[in-house]
């Protein structure tokens, strides 16, 4: 059996997901390349993908990676494995220099299993259910929908994704692969035009479950656009009730995402050459990672690397606290990431 056939059969097991979407994920997102195991023999015993994202923060696209359909054989769980896996899986990526890797984790109690192996809560969102606008308010926004790719929709998409200052950006390819699993929920791609120019655009599904309508994302020019795009999503739906999904708003902002640092300087450096006034020393522990672990001094843009034992005197952060101190304050931002 190829390592293709043995991921799929463990995904199988692990997840209960459309076998639609496996079909999807598996043409369109796996590839033996990026894909990470352990083996028992000829059994794969865990398993994950690495998949291709580009991080914006402080201006600048650095190269990250996205753990995707991490999984154990549930006879194998339990062993310490998927610790194994999560090692190996970094240490590739050091090799390769990709400076971050994400993950989402499935449920809350994974959380602190992940920080275990140095990532760090750092992507949050906000998530409220609305009663949708049941009348047009302006008459010069008309809304269209689709669910096959525009290229004009994605250039708005790309442009207000790239608004934001700390966020995970989809190529073409990758919204491509978006919108075919929107497809599979019978969702659809709303997209507000002004004359020629869009406006906004919208995401969306019926989910059958809740009978509500779920907004995996929308951007708009103005809150009065947004309106028009959820009174377009109520017509076509046929249900007035909304579940969205938004960049983390502060009064009621919910933990989401994972960040690793997997190269410690040419992250700093980022950061440094951003903040030219920034002026630090530490010593980075970093019991996965070992290349990571020195002391490291920042000064008028300039990061300074020494390999180095730990001293007394020095001022000590871990790898999680490290990401912490970076990225925090710049609530980075990710969506649709196929989970």
């Amino acid at each position: 059996m190829k390592k293709k056939e043995k991921a799929k059969e463990l995904w199988e097991i692990c997840f209960n997901d459309n076998p639609l979407f496996t079909e999807l994920y598996f043409q369109k997102r796996y590839t033996d390349e990026n894909t990470i195991s352990i083996m028992d023999g000829e059994r794969m015993t865990s398993v994950l993908q690495l998949l291709s994202y580009p991080f914006k923060f402080h201006g600048q696209i650095v190269p990250s990676s996205y753990i995707s359909g991490a999984c154990t054989h549930p006879d194998y769980r339990k062993k310490g494995i998927m610790h194994q896996l999560l090692e190996k899986s970094c240490k590739q990526l050091q090799d390769k220099n990709i400076p971050i890797c994400t993950l989402i984790p499935a449920n809350d109690n994974l959380f602190i299993y992940y920080q275990k192996s140095g990532f760090e809560t750092v992507f949050f969102n906000t998530a409220y259910n609305l009663d949708l606008p049941k009348e047009k308010k302006d008459s010069d926004i008309v809304v269209t929908f689709y669910d096959q790719f525009n290229q004009k929709s994605y250039n708005y998409f790309d442009k207000r994704m790239n608004e934001i200052p700390a966020v995970i950006l989809h190529t073409k390819e990758d919204f491509e692969v978006i919108l075919a699993d929107l497809r599979l929920a019978q969702g659809q791609v709303f997209t507000a035009h002004k004359g020629r120019d869009i406006v906004g655009i919208a995401l969306a599904y019926y989910d059958t479950e809740d009978k509500s309508i779920h907004v995996n994302e929308i951007l708009a020019d103005s809150r009065a656009i947004q309106h028009e795009l959820f009174y377009t999503m109520y017509k076509y739906f046929g249900t007035k009730s909304l579940y969205v999904i938004s960049p983390p708003l502060s009064n009621k902002k919910e933990k989401f995402g994972m960040l690793r640092i997997i190269q410690v300087k040419p992250i700093l450096e980022i950061f440094a050459k951003a903040l030219p006034k920034w002026k630090d020393e530490f010593f980075v522990e970093d019991p996965l990672l070992s290349k990571n672990e020195g002391f490291y001094t920042i000064k008028e843009g300039i990061v300074s690397f020494k390999k180095t034992k730990k001293q007394e005197t020095h001022t000590v952060l871990s790898i999680n606290e490290l990401a912490t101190k970076l990225f925090m304050n710049l609530e980075p931002y990710m969506s649709l990431m196929l989970d």
